[in-house]
């Protein structure tokens, strides 16, 4: 008898196929045609390699950069897809691609632009340099990374409570829930952006800029669209994708926690004296912190219990040592 699988598992998988095959495989197509519609109007040969200073020192044919584009395109997103895909289907209690979604848009949103931009921008400027090519793929590859580790949701299958060896640290990835709009929002100007960025890299028109704005969409954007809760020995860290912003709150601080409910998103209010105080990208459950100095602080997480029995267990081991010593 075939045993059903989960609806969340299939939900993932279906999120998966899209993120990882279908549409770094349009991205990638997009590119090819115009690479191939530029093709007649190219030079022959074209440069094809570029020297440490930008300067192209290498010629030949424009058939063999589209085909390198197809194989690198196509040939990153069937092994990375292929990867997700057994990493999602495996006895994994939580299931890790992102760290795969941001490498496949990485080389799909850095790697496919290079070679496309410079192919194309032969069409009126044969021995152009190719450093502001190569710093706008760049940017457009880590936006690309980051939206993609970033709204790919992977579900957790085992939620019971943590024993053993799993009591000694637990992190959680938390999603806005209603991230329609503001995915679909944050999707278009990331893909509107990248490629006006290639766009004015080809005609030489503040390409800077547009990288520069890039950079700071996701930036800007990335606190409100995933945040990172630890617990371990030192405490309890929350912070953005980016690193910042952050909060650190050492063991010391903390007198008690609890699962609760947050009512409503309230994002980052992590200043002293702010009500409520904590982190909050959604509502649904969540960790609430007693602080040893009376007030509290209210994170947005999943698999809260979990969460909450990892940190009193830290709190029971750091007692138990101050006693002692």
């Amino acid at each position: 008898m075939r045993r059903e699988r989960p609806r969340a598992a299939l939900r993932a998988e279906s999120v998966i196929r899209r993120m990882f095959c279908w549409w770094p495989i349009a991205c990638v197509t997009a590119v090819i045609a115009a690479e191939i519609i530029a093709m007649p109007f190219l030079p022959d040969p074209v440069a094809i390699h570029w020297s440490l200073t930008g300067e192209p020192d290498g010629w030949g044919p424009a058939w063999g950069t589209i085909a390198i584009t197809a194989a690198i395109g196509y040939g990153c997103t069937a092994m990375f897809a292929a990867f997700a895909l057994f990493d999602l289907r495996s006895a994994n209690d939580a299931p890790r691609p992102r760290f795969l979604a941001a490498t496949t848009w990485f080389m799909v949103g850095s790697a496919v632009p290079v070679l496309g931009t410079t192919l194309i921008r032969q069409v009126w400027q044969p021995e152009a340099p190719a450093g502001t090519v190569l710093v706008a793929a760049l940017a457009t590859g880590v936006a690309g990374a980051s939206l993609a580790a970033t709204l790919l949701p992977t579900p957790r299958r085992d939620r019971t409570a943590p024993t053993g060896e799993r009591l000694r640290q637990w992190t959680r990835v938390t999603l806005p829930d209603l991230r329609g709009r503001q995915t679909a929002a944050l999707c278009a100007a990331a893909a509107v952006l990248a490629v006006t960025t290639h766009i004015l890299v080809m005609f030489d028109q503040l390409a800077w800029v547009a990288t520069a704005i890039l950079l700071a969409v996701i930036a800007v954007a990335a606190p409100a669209a995933l945040v990172v809760v630890r617990v371990d020995a030192r405490g309890v860290l929350v912070r953005s994708p980016i690193g910042v912003p952050r909060v650190r709150i050492s063991l010391d601080e903390i007198a008690d926690a609890e699962p609760a409910v947050v009512s409503g998103r309230f994002g980052w209010n992590a200043r002293p004296g702010s009500s409520p105080r904590g982190v909050a990208i959604r509502a649904g459950e969540g960790i609430l912190i007693r602080l040893a100095k009376g007030s509290t602080f209210l994170v947005a997480t999943d698999d809260a219990e979990a969460g909450v029995a990892v940190l009193r267990a830290q709190l029971a081991a750091e007692r138990e040592m101050h006693a002692r010593g």
